[in-house]
Order: structure tokens, then C-alpha cells, then sequence
């Protein structure tokens, strides 16, 4: 409100939508398997920023919307909404990163080369799901199954591949997921907030 008076709460939600969404681009980039980047430090920082400019306006619009009477109880309905829109949203994105980890792994493995033997290609596939684990844990498994290294390594290799391809995916859905609620914001105030004698003063 001190920065930008005359924005309206529609016009800062949908830039912060818009930024939300949009920073799933640059943390889809960022993604590298050797860890933090420029990319990844931007693509967060411009998500902190479209959530910011978000959490700016939830508790005025709603606060404006309804009479001085009931904001207890909206109070607690924006609380039990926002913790339920959380809860579904991960839900969602977690189903998409495990089923895109799952199938990128088994694609893998079943093109790979020569060095992964037909039994380990038929185990694989034969896996409901592939859950994510780190590299440690992973080698420590195939070491106690007594897997030749060679396999082992193409098959780590894969995983490291698959979990950054499927977090990518994810990222990106969730980003779609956000620019989605764009259409939310077509009945959220459009013009700008009236300020009083003393608020102007």
C-alpha cells in the first residue's frame, strides 16, 4: 500500500500470480544435480516475491468483503481454505513427481544398455512406484542385493536423471496449477482502495 497506493488488490494478486507461476520457469532451469545455482536463487526469489505480493492482499479482501461482525469466524475459514489449498496442491504435485520419477525410471532402464542384465529390466518394471531416495541410500540397497558395479552405476545414474526430470515436471504443473487461479481473481476489487483524511495524511 506504501509503495504502489493506487494498485488495485485485483491488479498486485494477478502480478503475484503471474510471478508465482511464472519463477517455475526459472527453478525448472535451476535444477541441476550438482546443486544451488544463479537460476535456482532467482526462480526462488521471484516465488517469495508473487507469494508475497499474494499474502499482502488475502486478509484485506477478505476483511473488506464481509461485515466487522463475522471477521472472527472469517478468520478461521481463510485459515482452514489456505491450509486445505496447501494440502491439495502438494497432494497433487507429489502424485506428479512420483509418477513421472516412475516412469522416466522405468523407461530407462528398459532402453538402457547391455550392461543392465534382463532380470534387473524385468524387476524394475515390475515396481509399483519408485520412491526417492539418494543416491546413498540407493547404491546401498543394490550393494546388498549384490548387483555388479557397472549395473549399479548405470542404475544410479538413471535415478539421478529420472528424480531430476520428475522434479522439473513437477515444478512446471505446479506453476500451471498456480497461473489456474488467475481465474479466481476476476471478482476481487479492480479499483484501488480508498484511503482516509488521515491514511493520506
Amino acid at each position: 500500500p506504501k509503495i504502489l497506493p493506487n494498485m488495485s488488490p485485483r491488479s498486485i494478486s494477478q502480478i503475484g500470480i503471474i510471478l508465482a507461476a511464472g519463477s517455475g520457469l526459472l527453478l525448472a532451469i535451476g535444477l541441476q544435480s550438482r546443486g544451488t545455482n544463479a537460476m535456482l536463487i532467482a526462480g526462488l526469489f521471484v516465488e517469495g516475491v508473487g507469494c508475497g505480493l499474494l499474502a499482502s492482499q488475502a486478509s484485506n479482501v477478505v476483511a473488506e468483503a464481509i461485515p466487522t461482525k463475522l471477521g472472527e469466524q472469517s478468520g478461521g475459514l481463510q485459515g482452514t481454505a489456505r491450509n486445505l489449498g496447501q494440502a491439495i496442491g502438494m497432494s497433487l504435485v507429489g502424485v506428479i513427481l512420483i509418477i513421472g520419477l516412475t516412469n522416466s525410471v522405468k523407461a530407462r532402464v528398459e532402453n538402457g544398455p547391455p550392461v543392465i542384465t534382463e532380470q534387473t529390466k524385468e524387476a524394475v518394471q515390475l515396481l509399483p512406484e519408485v520412491q526417492i531416495v539418494s543416491n546413498a541410500q540407493l547404491d546401498a540397497v543394490l550393494d546388498k542385493a549384490q548387483m555388479p558395479g557397472p549395473e549399479r552405476s548405470k542404475l544410479i545414474q538413471d535415478n539421478v536423471e529420472s528424480r531430476l526430470l520428475a522434479a522439473r515436471v513437477a515444478v512446471l504443473a505446479m506453476s500451471a496449477l498456480v497461473l489456474l487461479t488467475l481465474l479466481l481473481t476476476r471478482h476481487l476489487p479492480h479499483g484501488a482502495r480508498k484511503r482516509t483524511q488521515a491514511t493520506a495524511g
